[in-house]
């Protein structure tokens, strides 16, 4: 019985006329198989390889990418070394509890977009003479303290010729100016304050590779550099002024005091010295009263009397704050008159980019 139920079974597919074979339908054997996914393994690799590449870059280039504050070129025999202020955004001028506060220093929202090179310290002598050839300075022959007696349009003559030798575009174009006087020689050797002397038609440019004043807004952003309070450190700490620079202030005046060596004192979180105290840094600003309200790279008015200056100096009988603001002549400057320059550079807009 088993015999014939199997005959039964077999005999039907042993009768059947086999099909015509589906050419389309035939399945690859088994090297062409095992090609196909050969590629496909190989393309799976190449794509994780792309996307490693591409996470790496962005890896690299986050941690190449320069911190806030840091150095960005070394110093040179014409200027003080340069470091990186990012862009961002601060409280500009001092709350009312501050002390001693003067009603100009309304705070107001300040927003940089541009990150850019300021200078560690202030311009020295020895920086100055190399350059241009002269001494203007009331406290001669120290060559590491600051140099002064500069007024504004000396500032920006300095500001050019730095440019000049570094091979970058002026940001000042300087016209019908003064016969007679060349930048840094108009002082005579026992005055205090120096007026009248070289003075030119100055023409600022707004988009330049070389160096140039900070406008007061980027002066007191890179001095706090995320400070809030109104300095960062105790004043004999941070700076120079007319308590410890080695005199007595009596009758309106630092008696016996004077200039001291950059670089001495505590720095701020961004690696710069001196922005207090010392001398007086000239800005581009002509003095005005603060803008209402929040404002983005504000450069002050068209036009006006007087430059603002910021920092105290060692000349000043107070303790000298990040939001204290001062005003001179163009044409003057004093024993406590100097600068310090910036660059807004490519350089520093790429970081800013990464």
């Amino acid at each position: 019985m088993r015999l014939v139920v199997a005959l039964l079974l077999l005999a039907p597919a042993a009768q059947a006329t086999p099909p015509e074979p589906d050419l389309g339908a035939v399945k690859p054997d088994a090297n062409t198989q095992s090609r196909a996914e050969v590629a496909v393994a190989q393309q799976n690799i190449k794509q994780t390889i792309a996307i490693l590449t591409d996470a790496w870059g962005r890896f690299s280039a986050a941690m190449s990418r320069p911190l806030p504050g840091a150095p960005i070129a070394a110093r040179s025999a014409h200027r003080p070394a340069l470091h990186l202020i990012p862009a961002g955004t601060f409280e500009m001028g001092s709350p009312d509890r501050e002390s001693p506060r003067i009603d100009d220093e309304i705070q107001h929202t300040v927003t940089l977009t541009r990150p850019f090179l300021m200078m560690r310290t202030e311009v020295t002598q020895r920086q100055w003479s190399a350059l241009m050839g002269n001494e203007p300075s009331f406290f001669a022959d120290r060559p590491d303290a600051p140099v002064e007696r500069v007024n504004w349009f000396e500032a920006v003559a300095f500001a050019n010729a730095l440019s000049k030798v570094e091979g970058l575009s002026a940001c000042y174009t300087l016209t019908d100016c003064r016969a007679g006087y060349s930048a840094g020689d108009g002082c005579g050797e026992h005055d205090e304050l120096c007026a009248g002397g070289f003075e030119c038609t100055v023409q600022s440019h707004a988009y330049c590779a070389g160096y140039r004043l900070p406008t007061e807004a980027e002066w007191e952003y890179a001095a706090r550099a995320g400070a809030t309070a109104s300095r960062h450190g105790a004043a004999r700490e941070v700076s120079w002024y007319a308590e410890n620079s080695g005199g007595v202030f009596e009758g309106g005046d630092n008696v016996g005091g004077k200039t001291q060596a950059v670089g001495r004192k505590t720095p701020n979180a961004w690696g710069l010295h001196d922005m207090l105290g010392n001398v007086q840094e000239w800005t581009g600003d002509w003095q005005a009263a603060y803008p209402d309200g929040s404002v983005v790279d504000p450069k002050g008015p068209e036009s006006g009397e007087w430059r603002v200056y910021r920092g105290g100096s060692w000349l000043s009988n107070f303790e000298p704050r990040f939001a204290a603001r001062s005003a001179y002549l163009p044409d003057q400057g004093g024993r406590a008159q100097g600068l310090r320059l910036i660059r807004v550079t490519v350089e520093s807009s790429a970081a800013h980019d990464l």
